[in-house]
């Protein structure tokens, strides 16, 4: 704060007077307001480090943790951009020269886009941040979001925008390489060593974030877990002290420019090197013993840090170590959770906290040699028993009594000396047997007879199995499962039996979780099969040919009916046409013989 804070001042102060800013200006401009809000947080840290309790409340602890976060991603943004900017002015001259006034357009308007997206992307810090036990904590409601909070953070908090950095350097010392360029602005080694004094000073604190996440999904139980503790926070305070490096680096790579161009340096520094000049050759020297000197900074802060670190854990160290195994429980039962110190040592006068998925809403609480019960889950109340027997020894083992299908799942068991404190994860499974299986003739089916089984009151769902008088198992015909309003399952299968095969049936449930079995067994008779008697079948066979005789007689009957009118009809038109033709000849005869006279 020190160091960073004037010297960040100054920085705004010397970019603000500049009357003609260049993209790199600007650049730097936001990089110190992202170091200045930064560095401002640090009175608040300074005094929770002196107290050794946060007694600022939560919005506090958030807004703190937002503006260095909002902070670290601008900060990498802004130095990704810079460095993009420097390698595309020396590999395309021609296409990076922009007139004056779009210059601050387009530097503006990407500074912009590069504090909004750091404000988004912050916003988890203000999700995952507590106050609890009077510390300002990071806490994540499950592994998933922890691991989402961690990479996200590391991948485009760090890795992405660097890597693109460092892509973009190598592609350039190639060009350079290729057409012997040996002059090279002092502007490219200065981006180059905030670059690298960035990468440097936030990489331990990415890479604890790293070893969390590894950790968190082994169970969080092995020595990862205490490694990634150790490291967070002289990590988190070395990457503190990154804002306060800027300004530093300016001041060695312009110290040559400080005598001639006065407060004005560092618009000199930055712009003087758009076009390459001849008298704007790299000081090769200056800008090694720059890093050397930040290097030196860095290094020599980080082993105080370190050092004091590991010399408190080496006071006040410990495993917290509970069953590699789920514990099973009855619903009824009592169930309990053990949890341990290696090395053993006497626990009585630490904090034993026992909680779900909460911090501080518990399952119990161990503090000071007694119980407390004041923020106690409600459905755990008057149900927990913590078995002081053993905690001279290092046995901080819970009892949870008459045990419920709700209490199954992980449970966290903390325990913490003065400030240091480790934690293990168990995993509790409920089971409970139900009735023993119900047997039952249902009907007829498919020449055979259709007998079902049901089992309810099991949890998880049961395994249901049919076999025969040998044991073997048989195929279901049906089978179906529901879960009534407690949670409990029910399990119904059918099968489909015949004549003089597998009349001897047996229906077993089993709970997959405990070492219990209940079966039930039947018999069928053959006098119940249904059987077919011969006079029934001469019975039925008759009864067909009757019914096919009242079906086709009749259609018989009507065609031959149809056809015997249809030969009346026809005899009978012959007959009209033969009285006509009669007629027709009479009265020709008629005509011959006048005297005639028709008979009367």
């Amino acid at each position: 704060m020190v160091i960073g804070l004037p010297g960040n001042a100054l920085v705004l102060w010397s970019c603000a007077a500049t009357r003609r800013r260049g993209i790199p200006m600007l650049l730097v401009f936001h990089l110190a307001l992202a170091d200045v809000a930064t560095l401002l947080t640090g009175p608040v840290y300074i005094r929770f480090l002196s107290t050794g309790r946060w007694d600022l409340g939560l919005a506090a602890c958030r807004g703190c943790n937002y503006i260095c976060a909002a902070a670290m991603y601008a900060s990498v943004f802004l130095i990704a951009l810079l460095g993009l900017h420097r390698c595309l002015v020396v590999s395309r001259p021609s296409a990076a020269v922009v007139a004056g006034d779009r210059a601050a357009q387009l530097a503006h308007g990407a500074a912009a886009v590069t504090w909004l997206v750091a404000l988004i992307l912050a916003t988890p810090s203000i999700a995952f941040r507590h106050v609890e036990d009077g510390h300002c904590k990071r806490k994540h409601s499950s592994t998933a979001w922890l691991v989402t909070h961690n990479l996200l953070e590391t991948g485009l908090g760090w890795a992405l925008p660097l890597t693109a950095v460092a892509a973009g350097y190598g592609l350039l010392l190639q060009r350079l390489r290729r057409t012997r360029l040996a002059r090279r602005g002092r502007t490219l080694g200065l981006v180059a060593a905030v670059v690298v004094a960035f990468a440097v000073t936030w990489g331990p604190y990415h890479i604890a974030s790293l070893l969390e996440v590894v950790a968190k999904l082994q169970k969080g139980n092995g020595p990862l877990n205490r490694v990634a503790r150790a490291i967070r926070p002289p990590a988190t305070a070395l990457a503190f002290l990154s804002s306060a490096l800027n300004p530093l680096l300016y001041a060695c790579a312009g110290r040559g420019l400080c005598h001639t161009a006065g407060t004005s340096f560092l618009p000199r520094l930055l712009e003087g090197s758009t076009v390459f000049h001849s008298s704007l050759k790299v000081d090769v020297k200056m800008l090694v013993s720059s890093c050397l000197l930040c290097s030196s900074f860095v290094l020599a802060c980080a082993t105080i840090f370190f050092g004091f670190h590991v010399h408190k854990l080496d006071c006040a160290q410990f495993q917290v170590l509970g069953s590699d195994h789920p514990i099973t429980a009855t619903v009824g039962g009592d169930a309990v959770l053990p949890c341990h110190l290696s090395p053993r040592m006497n626990a009585e006068h630490m904090e034993v906290r026992w909680f779900r998925s909460r911090f501080s809403i518990y399952v119990h609480l161990y503090q000071s040699g007694q119980d407390h019960f004041s923020s106690q889950m409600p459905e755990y109340q008057g149900r927990t028993e913590f078995l002081k027997g053993g905690v001279s020894n290092g046995n901080v083992s819970l009892r949870i009594l008459r045990t419920r299908l709700s209490d199954e799942g992980q449970y966290q068991c903390l325990i913490k000396d003065g400030n240091f404190y480790e934690e293990a994860t168990l995993e509790l499974k409920v089971a409970v047997s139900g009735s023993s299986p119900l047997l039952s003739v249902e009907d007829y089916q498919d020449g055979g007879i259709r007998v079902g089984c049901r089992a309810a009151g099991w949890y998880p769902k049961p395994e249901m199995l049919w076999r025969d008088f040998q044991g073997q198992q048989l195929p279901s015909f049906t089978e179906s499962t529901s879960q009534d309003k407690n949670g409990f399952f029910q399990v119904e299968k059918t099968i489909i039996i015949h004549k003089n095969s597998k009349q001897n049936l047996s229906c077993s449930v089993q709970n997959t979780r405990l070492p219990q079995e209940k079966d039930s067994s039947i018999y069928i008779s053959d006098a119940i099969f249904p059987e077919v008697s011969p006079w029934m079948v001469t019975f039925f066979a008759i009864l067909a040919v009757c019914l096919a005789l009242l079906i086709f007689l009749p259609l018989i009957f009507y065609r031959l009916q149809a056809k015997h009118t249809t030969e009346l009809e026809k005899r009978s038109a012959e007959i009209r046409e033969r009285d006509m033709e009669i007629q027709k000849h009479a009265a020709e005869l008629r005509k011959f013989n006048p005297c005639s006279s028709p008979p009367s």
